[in-house]
């Protein structure tokens, strides 16, 4: 068996007035050598055709543009070839920022099904977290946490997380401030604390 292959973009616009990306040599070559394509920064909405062929897609657009701007903005699209794709791919949306689909795990030779979770966190201090009622970041951990909950614990939970989780931290901390008072029972053994000099 094959290893997945997977290909995460900030993609900057899948579809605009000038160009379509997806009739690029470049990404056509992209979606040739791999099995699933998470994208972010699509710019794309209900009205453009996102289809390609042998892929299922799973989309999310903006759901809250500004209305002087001249084109949409954030958006997530995750590709999985046809294959793979079943009636649960999709597991998972929340809002315009989180999708997460699952991969039969037979099919890639695991014993459990392979969860990829694609997210969008909007950097700190954005206008837009006016309008969010929970941190993406909580709603991730809350998504986690039922999922695991409902998991086997005797077996591996196969879950991957990307996207564009917006690391910048300007003037704040860069790590988890005295993360030696967390509960140890949920730290590795061998875990070091950061120490703020």
């Amino acid at each position: 068996m094959n290893p997945l292959q997977r290909y995460y973009l900030n993609i900057q616009g899948l579809r605009t007035k000038r160009t379509n990306k997806l009739l690029s040599e470049e990404l056509a070559a992209v979606f040739q050598n791999h099995d699933i394509l998470l994208l972010t920064e699509t710019w794309s909405n209900d009205y453009v055709d996102l289809s390609v062929n042998n892929f299922e897609h799973f989309a999310l657009h903006r759901t809250e543009n500004v209305h002087s701007s001249k084109r949409s903005s954030g958006g997530l699209i995750v590709y999985v070839r046809s294959e793979l794709v079943s009636s649960d791919t999709l597991v998972f949306q929340s809002q315009d920022d989180i999708v997460c689909i699952k991969i039969n795990g037979d099919l890639l030779g695991l014993q459990t099904d392979l969860f990829v979770c694609l997210s969008y966190v909007i950097p700190e201090n954005s206008s837009r977290q006016a309008h969010m009622d929970t941190h993406t970041f909580d709603r991730l951990l809350d998504f986690i946490v039922t999922l695991d909950s409902k998991h086997d614990s005797s077996l591996p939970l196969n879950f991957v997380l990307c996207g564009d989780l917006n690391s910048r931290t300007s003037n704040l901390p860069d790590f988890v401030q005295d993360d030696s008072s967390f509960n140890s029972s949920v730290l590795p053994d061998d875990y070091v604390p950061d120490i703020n000099s």
